[in-house]
């Protein structure tokens, strides 16, 4: 993806036809909006995975607790 988008700002900046300049540019802000929504996700699927460990590690020690 990072590498589309370069080409793809330069197409919707420069190319000569407009139709073409307008597709450019959507598809350039579709692959910004896609970069910055996998982000977000990304750093939610970290802060669960933490607590999910978090949570693994009570769980054991209440096992290990009543035993």
């Amino acid at each position: 993806m990072h590498s589309l988008l370069p080409g793809l700002k330069i197409l919707s900046e420069e190319v000569a036809d407009p139709e073409c300049r307008q597709v450019a540019a959507m598809a350039h802000s579709t692959l910004l909006r896609i970069e910055t929504e996998a982000e977000e996700v990304q750093s939610h699927a970290s802060k669960f995975k933490l607590e999910l460990q978090v949570c693994m590690c009570l769980c054991v020690r209440v096992l290990i607790s009543t035993k």
